[in-house]
């Protein structure tokens, strides 16, 4: 974990220049980037959500527009001071996401171990808990951010997700994190986990469940080999079932037991068992230790 911390610190922070990977046959097309552009914005056209960032005029314009965001985005690290932009770490594929706050695009950064770099893996748009994993208010305190511009000579590095370093507020930090996914203290789903308002909720529980059953169907018929669970599994919205699953685990929903084991049959890193199971913990250390959640 410390070797990784170094490359950020004395890397990422001075690399003023970025690139995509050079991956070539990637899935069948020519190289990485090349399957990112028809992956995200060409696939996700109908969404809406890159119409102010992409020239869909051509492929040729849809390419060079997506490549530019992708570049600009990952140029912004220098500038995490600013509200605008926040870093999160993914520690089980040693990713660091730069994220634009106003409109939640990421561009993910992997390290190049014979390039002494960071290249750009992927530009897309999470589902909105992805901020849980934000290291941000780890990274820079008040103070420096107040103090400090431009020198960043004495930012420490720590991942949200290292389990050797204790967090008294753990649990505020997950219900704030839930309340931002839920849409708020009024929802029906923050209520339900932390006001254990569980009266006539059998439609909403319902919903949650079929939407869960559908995504998984989705995934288990996309996922064909090794490498598909490694890419779909890091770089789509399988964290917004998890925290949904979080749900049923509260409620002690009969379903939950078969849909935990069917995520872990696709779950080929772990990442959302390891997110799943610190949800759990927060939720039952809540219950026991602060006497919320309950």
């Amino acid at each position: 974990m410390e070797k990784i911390i170094d490359k950020i610190n004395n890397i990422l922070r001075y690399q003023t220049h970025f690139k995509w990977q050079e991956i070539y046959n990637y899935y069948g097309y020519k190289n990485s980037f090349e399957y990112h552009v028809k992956h995200h914005p060409i696939d996700e056209k109908d969404t809406g959500k890159w119409d102010y960032l992409i020239d869909y005029s051509n492929k040729e314009t849809i390419s060079n527009s997506y490549y530019n965001t992708s570049i600009n985005l990952a140029s912004k690290f220098a500038l995490l001071t600013e509200e605008k932009f926040d870093i999160q770490y993914i520690k089980e594929h040693e990713s660091v996401n730069i994220v634009d706050n106003n409109n939640k695009l990421i561009v993910c950064l992997k390290y190049k171990k014979d390039k002494i770099r960071f290249d750009i893996a992927t530009c897309f748009f999470p589902s909105r808990i992805n901020t849980f994993f934000s290291i941000k208010d780890k990274i820079f305190s008040t103070r420096s951010i107040n103090k400090i511009k431009t020198d960043f000579s004495n930012i420490n590095y720590i991942p949200y997700f290292d389990n050797n370093i204790s967090n008294n507020n753990d649990c505020e930090e997950f219900e704030e994190a839930m309340k931002e996914f839920w849409g708020g203290s009024n929802s029906e789903g923050y209520n339900i986990l932390f006001r254990n308002e569980t009266q006539n909720i059998d439609s909403f529980i319902n919903d949650i469940v079929n939407d869960v059953i559908e995504y998984l169907n989705l995934m288990e018929n996309i996922i064909k080999d090794e490498e598909d669970k490694e890419y779909y599994f890091v770089f789509n919205d399988g964290i917004e079932k998890i925290v949904k699953l979080t749900l049923l685990y509260k409620v002690k929903n009969k379903n939950y037991e078969k849909l935990y084991q069917r995520f872990l049959n696709i779950d080929i890193n772990n990442v959302y068992k390891d997110a799943l199971d610190k949800c759990m913990k927060y939720i039952d250390k809540g219950e026991k230790n602060y006497g919320i959640y309950n």
